[in-house]
């Protein structure tokens, strides 16, 4: 049977990412042949034009029906733009973010729409369990690939991830002075230098919105081995233990800065975080995700006939 992913092409964002493991976790599990259908075009200042390339899947050129849909985010308006409802098919839906739940949205009205809903965190399942029409799955949601580069050996002090708050990240790296070497990234950047810039630091400074689905940033650092520090988001405790595996510290500048220089002036509490990180990468791998989402699967019944109807 055929499960039918749907993808705007443009930029580079983590739902893109998760999107892309599920490609291959289908293919992988035996019950389903995934077949992508791509609309736009990629950013090439991203150097992201080949993150959907070399996947073990069919193109479609063009949208169609299909037996089973996998849909994330707005791909919802896609389906209904081509005239395709999928009423009486297999959804798998996707949800990693809480603008699922804006008063009056598009997306909140599709949780109306019946669908097997995989969430990227325990935070974002309750809130959207009580609006969904359809069973709600939490997902042991891993690293996203490409690879990690090597740990570089620390040739920066503080590397700060501030696109989703430059402010912040600028403050942040003004509190902490001239003695440290920071490195801000408060723009996007190609996916393989950032994750190059947090290998290279001893220490990564980690900015989620507070209303995060699901904040990947720290596990990527925890799987390069850098100490991170953190605000607390919705999305992020299922996975960011304070004094465990990070340091979660409030959304304040001084205090983010004060965190990152504790972590620069005890090579020991370093250390600490490193091993909590490595022992939560291990609880959180592709592998895990991959058999989690099979077991999913096995739970649909088999559509033998799903006709996709005009909206």
């Amino acid at each position: 049977m055929e499960m039918l992913f749907i993808r705007r092409r443009e930029g580079l964002t983590g739902g893109h990412l998760k999107v892309r493991d599920y490609i291959e976790h289908t293919h992988a599990s035996g019950l389903y042949r995934p077949v992508l259908y791509l609309s736009g075009e990629p950013d090439p200042a991203l150097h992201d034009a080949d993150l959907f390339d070399r996947l073990p899947c069919r193109r479609s050129p063009r949208l169609r029906p299909a037996e089973t849909y996998f849909v994330a985010g707005d791909d919802w308006r896609q389906l209904d733009d081509a005239g395709l409802d999928p009423a009486g098919c297999h959804v798998i839906n996707l949800v990693q973010g809480f603008r699922h739940l804006t008063p009056g949205s598009f997306l909140r009205a599709c949780l109306s729409r019946p669908a097997t809903r995989i969430c990227v965190s325990n935070a974002l399942a309750d809130a959207i369990r009580p609006l969904a029409n359809g069973p709600v799955h939490v997902a042991p949601t891993a690293i996203a690939r490409p690879p990690m580069p090597a740990r570089a050996g620390g040739s920066t002090d503080v590397f700060i991830a501030g696109l989703k708050d430059p402010p912040l990240a600028r403050a942040i790296a003004a509190a902490l002075g001239d003695t440290v070497h920071v490195d801000v990234a408060t723009a996007a950047i190609p996916r393989g230098e950032y994750l190059a810039r947090i290998a290279q630091a001893h220490v990564a400074v980690l900015l989620p919105l507070p209303r995060e689905g699901f904040f990947l940033p720290p596990l990527e650092a925890m799987h390069l081995g850098v100490a991170a520090v953190t605000c607390d988001c919705l999305g992020g405790r299922d996975h960011c233990i304070d004094g465990m595996n990070c340091l979660v510290v409030q959304r304040d500048p001084a205090a983010l800065a004060s965190a990152a220089r504790r972590l620069l002036a005890d090579p020991v509490l370093r250390s600490a975080l490193r091993a909590g990180g490595a022992a939560t990468v291990a609880c959180r791998s592709l592998a895990r995700e991959r058999d989690h989402y099979r077991h999913i699967l096995q739970t649909l019944a088999p559509p033998w006939q799903c006709p996709s109807r005009p909206v």
